[in-house]
């Protein structure tokens, strides 16, 4: 089964892709935002307006291949076009806190590997899941 984004075309591995809600009047795409102190917005949030479709992300699995299909392993890393002076120090790749659960972004040491989350068919649409050690969260 092909994943497909809302123009219908195949989702490519490393594509840049807005990752927006399945229904309308949901809220907006996901972007970064400072939440518990942080000084710089490092936290993965939704947006609140439906019309904002938050920040672009690359969608990319660890081996070169063209296509993404669903389960696979996948690393995803925001790609704004002009990265804030907090985000010079930070990859903008996705990790989930195990304390908190919460999605942030990672600081460049500790950049790769961070998956693996998951893109599953759900109804008529897309989940986007975390697995940690095989485990859906």
């Amino acid at each position: 089964q092909e994943l497909l984004d809302v123009d219908g075309e195949i989702l490519r591995n490393g594509g840049s892709y807005y990752i927006l809600p399945a229904f309308r009047g949901k809220g907006g795409g996901l972007e970064l935002a400072k939440t518990e102190g942080e000084t710089c917005p490092l936290t993965v949030v939704q947006a609140r307006s439906e019309t904002d479709r938050g920040l672009p992300a690359s969608i990319w699995s660890p081996p070169r291949i063209a296509i993404i299909r669903p389960g696979f392993s996948l690393n995803i890393e925001f790609r704004p076009r002009n990265p804030s002076a907090c985000h010079r120090e930070s990859s903008l790749q996705w990790k989930v806190e195990e304390e908190s659960q919460q999605v942030k972004i990672a600081v460049k040491e500790d950049a790769r590997g961070f998956g693996p989350f998951r893109i599953r068919p759900h109804r008529d649409d897309y989940k986007l899941v975390y697995c940690d050690e095989g485990q859906k969260r």
